[in-house]
Parts: structure tokens; sequence; C-alpha cells
């Protein structure tokens, strides 16, 4: 770490100052003088102060982050979250609570409600994904049967295939029906207010399932938050445009839809790309493991799923995203207590061993002050945390005075 090779040219270089002011009074026949002078160079100086300065900072960070329910894997993690200017949302599960429920159902002519809703449950048996949930649940609760799989293959960002009775069916999105040749099929319709699940049984669609979920009642206001701190947000969803245009206007956010889990890698590259800053992917299914990977930060919400809460960087434990902004208001106090302990490390090696070398110091005072510099550094990194106001305002007023540019990259653990 950059840190360590620092200190570790520090060092070398204090012991050939302190030796070469030594060897410098004893050729100026005043041997004592040097030695003293030399010992002064050497308590003075204060490498401990440099090794301590970044890592006693975060520490404490990831310790405070941890007693609110924000559990972030590393110092890295940490540094990267600093310099995040872009957060990139999944939509189901995410911004909406997860909880779908079916508010309609359309058959094909010849298709029985309870035969489709049977076959729908029996294949969303095969995933825990919230539309599955929602399916199984409605039709446990209207008495429907559910059947056994004999066989079931995951889509990812598609839907689900199975083989139930001998025959194969699909449960997915619209692209899934559009893979299968059933653009023309008359069920082949779009709600702009719910999310459409097609069943699918050959290359006909037998029934199209509209389902509701509720947008989290935190979300504006996290959004809000997050835009007046100078992160902008976007939405990357394997919706259609009608519920993704429906979010938009909800939650005032742009929102790309008809992604695969493949298009929200690309997209995040490309945001990436054009940007300024690190991107941050806030997720919570399998499908949005890819996109937690890729992105500088992965984010799983409460509720993710095992996959995700790998795939990622930061689990924010427990429902909701109301610690969201925290999580960046945490990740910037610690570069702010970094900057200024190295300030101060540096700062007081420099003015300490200027003095030392010219003979101003005593080895007494020289020791006695390596010592308040440590513990200092000691203070400033473990000092109370700020309120969650206060760090909010600090977020706000730091992006207005320094530009796009703050807080940058202390580059620190490469």
């Amino acid at each position: 770490e950059l840190r360590d090779l620092v200190a570790g040219v520090f060092v070398q270089l204090v012991m050939l100052l302190s030796v070469s002011v030594f060897l410098w009074h004893a050729a100026q026949g005043d041997a004592s003088a040097g030695l003293f002078t030399a010992l002064s160079v050497l308590l003075i100086s204060c490498p401990c102060a440099l090794g301590l300065a970044a890592p006693l900072a975060c520490y404490s960070a990831l310790s405070r982050a941890a007693r609110q329910g924000i559990l972030i894997d590393s110092s890295v993690t940490l540094e990267r979250l600093a310099a995040v200017r872009t957060v990139l949302f999944d939509k189901t599960g995410t911004l909406t609570r997860g909880r779908m429920t079916l508010s309609s159902m359309e058959m094909t002519q010849g298709m029985e409600a309870s035969q489709a809703l049977s076959l729908a449950a029996t294949i969303e048996t095969a995933t825990n994904h919230p539309i599955a949930q929602a399916v199984v649940a409605f039709a446990a609760k209207r008495g429907v049967t559910i059947g056994k799989i004999e066989h079931a293959r995951v889509l990812p960002g598609l839907g689900i295939e199975a083989t139930i009775n001998g025959a194969t069916y699909a449960i997915g999105s619209a692209a899934l029906a559009r893979t299968r040749g059933c653009e023309g099929d008359p069920l082949m319709k779009i709600d702009d207010v719910g999310t459409d699940v097609f069943l699918i049984g050959g290359n006909r669609i037998l029934a199209r399932l509209t389902l509701l979920d509720e947008v989290r009642s935190e979300a504006r206001d996290v959004l809000a938050q997050l835009r007046s701190c100078g992160l902008s947000s976007t939405v990357l969803t394997g919706d259609e445009e009608g519920p993704a245009r429906r979010l938009s206007q909800e939650l005032g956010i742009d929102v790309a839809s008809r992604l695969l889990p493949a298009d929200k890698v690309a997209r995040l590259e490309q945001v990436r790309t054009e940007g300024v800053g690190r991107v941050a992917f806030v997720g919570d299914g399998i499908n949005d493991a890819p996109a937690m990977g890729a992105a500088d930060v992965g984010i799983a919400v409460g509720n993710a799923t095992d996959l995700a809460k790998q795939a990622g960087h930061v689990h924010m434990v427990g429902e909701g995203l109301t610690r969201l902004p925290q999580v960046f208001a945490i990740a910037r106090d610690a570069v702010r207590r970094v900057r200024l302990n190295l300030l101060w490390a540096f700062g007081y090696n420099a003015i300490g061993l200027t003095l030392a070398t010219l003979g101003l110091l005593s080895p007494i005072f020289a020791a006695s002050s390596m010592v308040v510099s440590s513990l200092l550094i000691v203070w400033t990194s473990s000092r109370p945390a700020k309120t969650e106001a206060t760090l909010m305002r600090e977020m706000e007023s730091d992006r207005e005075s320094a530009g796009s540019m703050w807080p940058g990259e202390l580059v620190l653990y490469p």
C-alpha cells in the first residue's frame, strides 16, 4: 500500500539525515552536540503518524457505519464511495418495495383462469423473484393447485422455462415473448400501470398477468438528498417503457427500460466512460449481480438475495433506502479525516525535522512532541461522529464550494 511505501522511505531518509547531522557536527569538532542533534532528529520524526493517518480514520468510519446497519467491506470501498458521482438503481425491490400483487389476468381463448394460474404458479416456484412470489401467493390464496416441475431453467433477465407433464412452458417479460415469436399475439399488450408477465406455451401466449408494485415511500426524499449532494441518479430496469415512464414521472428520475443484465453492465460502462467520478449500483436481485460486480461500488439493500450481497461491496441491513445518503456521507467524512491526518503528519514532520536539524530542539522535547503527534492522529480519527444532518449539510456545502472535482481520490489503496 502507498502509505507503507511512504513510511518506509521516510524512515530511511530520517536515518540518513540523522547520521549526516552527526557527521557534520563531528567534522566541526563538536561530536557531543552532533549526538544530541542527531537524537533530536530521530525522536522528533514520527513515521507512525503517516502510517496511522489513513487506516485509523478508515477503520473508525467502518465501525461507525456498522453501528448504523451499513456494512462496508473494506477501506478501498470507503475511498471509492467518497469519489462516486453517479448512482444507478435497479427498480423492482430497490426503489419499489418488491411486494407485488397480481391485479389482473387475461387468457387466450380456450384457457381457463385456474388452469393458467396453476401453470404460472408451478413454474414460478423455481425462483424467489418478487414477481414469482406474488404469483405463487395469489394461487395459494385462491386454492389453485400448484404442480411439480420436471425441469426448470432460469433465463437471466427474461424469465423461466420449465417442463411440466412433458410439455415445455415459459413465463417472463415481454422480451421473452418476443424471443419466442409472439410479437403479433393478441395478448401482446403492455400495461402502462403495472408490470406484465406472459405465460407462453410453444410460440403463443397462453395468459398475460399484470402485477402492481408500490414505490418506496422514502424513495423520492432519498433521491432528492443524493441530488442535492451532487450525485446524479438513473434507474436501469428490465421493465417495458410504460411502467418505466410511470416511475420516472413519479420520482422525477431518468429511467432506462427494457434492459437485460448484460445491457445494464454495458450502460454502466458507458456512464463510467462519460462521467467525472466513480459509479455505484444499488440493487437487490440475482439479475443485478453482474452490474453490482462491474460497478466501482455495488450496494445491496436489506432484502437483497445472497448473490447480490456477495457481488456488492456495501450491504444496508434492514428494510428501506433511508440510509443510502448516509453511506456516502460517512465515506466523505472519512476522506476529510484522512486528509486532515495526512496534512498534520507531513506538516509536523517537515517543521519538526527542520528545527531539529538546526539544533533548536532538545531530545526530551522532541520525544514528547512525537507522542503528542501520534495522539492527535488517534483523536482526529476517532473523535465523535457528526450527526446525519450535519454530514449532509457538509456534503452539500462541499459540492457547492469545490465543484465537480471534490473530493477526488486519495489513491491510498491502489
